[in-house]
């Protein structure tokens, strides 16, 4: 795990760490004596690749729509409110490339996830979820 390097005077906060190219996690320099509340968590990160036939071209709103699917996906697959789902990155990688445009196409997502586990459920239990999603 790494965290940020604070100046005198500011206190490290939090960590983060490299999961698959992306940062997962979160740190930063809190001011000494700043009234700064820290709730510690469990997260757990993930991901998962999904092939879809899906228009070529998306608009922004289509986009994050389809953002919102994947999390509310994740979300259920894990057992976990959405609320708990704090990070989405999708990546999209067009398969079979090259030739004719079609109004639709096979798409493969890779989908980056970070949730935070609930304080009623178990670390254990959502990371056995994980993985049996992966």
């Amino acid at each position: 795990q790494c965290s940020v390097l604070c100046p005198e005077g500011y206190t490290v906060q939090g960590s983060f760490t490299c999961f698959k190219g992306e940062m997962v996690g979160l740190s930063f320099c809190a001011e000494d004596g700043s009234p700064v509340s820290i709730e510690q968590v469990t997260k757990v990160a993930g991901s998962v690749e999904v092939d879809m036939m899906i228009p070529t071209e998306l608009s922004q709103g289509e986009s994050r729509a389809l953002e919102n699917m994947f999390a509310e996906s994740v979300a259920a697959a894990l057992d976990i409110g959405t609320e708990y789902v704090g990070s989405i990155r999708v990546h999209e990688d067009l398969v079979g490339g090259g030739g004719r445009r079609l109004a639709t196409e096979q798409k493969t997502y890779g989908v980056l996830y970070e949730v935070t586990v609930p304080s009623n459920t178990s670390a254990a239990d959502v990371l056995q979820k994980a993985e049996e999603i992966s």
